[in-house]
């Protein structure tokens, strides 16, 4: 493997165990310290990486999008199956993760612990509320027939995308 392999490599690991990190304990609650014990890397090592902990933490928000929409999009595009049925699925996709994970979805803490302190911050959370809602309102412009006329198929993703973050 490359050397450009591997510092992509450990940079991706990096991120992925700083996740967990910052998703069990929260922003505010996790120390550069315990970064560098739960990664195994020096602080040199990671400040090379990440010019600081925010850095670091708003790299694992991409990386937690990232993550979400690879489970999400194949399931909302797949036309294959009847759009109100893609929304079925991914309901209870999105269930089985929140029960699987047990301390809800990352982003949804994020909105509520850090967002109104940093501007880049809430850019991301907002970033991400935006395209999963994108993603929810597909199916239902394509089965907006189905829908109760009194809902636009926007409003329909809205109430669907309020519904699931509760859950988070």
């Amino acid at each position: 493997m490359s050397e450009t392999a591997q510092t992509i490599d450990k940079r991706a690991e990096t991120v992925e165990l700083a996740m967990e990190l910052f998703w069990r304990q929260g922003y505010a609650d996790t120390s550069m310290a315990q970064i560098v014990k739960e990664t195994g890397l020096n602080r040199y090592a990671l400040y090379s990486m990440f010019a600081d902990k925010r850095a670091l933490f708003l790299a694992t928000l991409e990386h937690y999008f990232e993550r979400c929409s690879c489970v999400f999009e194949p399931i909302i595009t797949n036309t294959a199956i009847p759009p109100l049925d893609r929304i079925r699925l991914s309901m209870k996709t999105w269930i089985a993760m929140q029960e699987a994970r047990r301390n809800g979805c990352l982003m949804c803490q994020v909105a509520v612990d850090q967002a109104q302190e940093d501007p880049a911050i809430a850019k991301a959370v907002d970033g991400y509320f935006t395209q999963i809602l994108g993603m929810i309102a597909i199916p239902l412009q394509e089965a907006a027939d189905l829908l109760n006329p009194n809902l636009t198929p926007d409003t329909a993703a809205q109430l669907i995308f309020d519904s699931e973050m509760s859950i988070g």
